[in-house]
């Protein structure tokens, strides 16, 4: 049996499912034989920019029985019935996530929209400064010194968490900026950030918007609503 999964990292069973079945840059394909995985082989996107069809018609050539996704359009729904690929939808975490719960017949297909299609545009990566490890938690008022960092990929529909470890008496906000940039993030949501912090997230190519008070999951939807304006300079002076 071959199991495909539309993946936003290369990382092997460690992928993350991607939000979107046709916008995904990778794409898993696991064969499992007795209830076991035998197999992986991660490969682009050879479709990015791809007409209607072109994606189910290549899961049919790769042999795809079983398609794992956590987002899909009806139009490649439909292609990917006729074809006889049974689709599951609904699914989060890893590639190796998603198939044990197969495996052990626990993964439903459940039907999920994505906020966002991605056909103008690429996912972004989006931090928020976060007092606690939950979505739900308050946004830390501080950027360098926030408790933790939170990023939330629109690839995947999914946070992560980052302890603050910037120690630093003088530089903690360029250090921060670093480490975002380090993470690939693309936006910043926060209600503080100072001068140099400001110049170092500018220098990086991150953009900065302002919330001034919510929870962290709050501030995400009010920057995907378009509720939040840009920031065109630091909120103080400072670090």
């Amino acid at each position: 049996m071959i199991i495909a999964i539309p993946v936003a990292t290369d990382e092997g069973l460690n992928s993350a499912v991607s939000e979107h079945f046709g916008r995904a840059p990778y794409y898993a394909f696991v064969k499992v034989e007795n209830g076991k995985i035998v197999s992986l082989e991660v490969e682009p996107n050879p479709f990015p920019e791809h007409a209607a069809g072109e994606l189910p018609a290549y899961m049919r050539k790769k042999n795809v029985d079983v398609l794992i996704v956590r987002g899909i359009g009806q139009r490649a729904l439909r292609y990917l019935n006729e074809y006889g690929i049974q689709v599951i939808r609904g699914a989060q975490g890893t590639v190796e996530d998603a198939v044990k719960r197969f495996i052990q017949n626990q993964l439903k297909d459940t039907e999920y929209k994505p906020a966002e299609h991605f056909h103008n545009r690429p996912p972004r990566r989006i931090a928020i400064p976060a007092t606690a490890e939950n979505p739900d938690s308050e946004m830390d008022q501080r950027f360098a010194r926030a408790a933790y960092i939170a990023i939330f990929d629109e690839a995947t529909g999914q946070f992560s968490f980052y302890k603050n470890t910037v120690d630093e008496a003088h530089g903690a906000g360029p250090r921060m900026a670093q480490f975002l940039a380090e993470k690939k993030v693309d936006v910043l949501i926060t209600a503080n950030v100072g001068t140099n912090a400001y110049n170092a997230l500018r220098m990086a190519g991150i953009e900065v918007y302002l919330f001034e008070r919510g929870t962290v999951r709050e501030a995400l939807e009010a920057f995907r609503e378009g509720k939040l304006e840009r920031m065109g300079g630091p909120t103080h002076s400072g670090h």
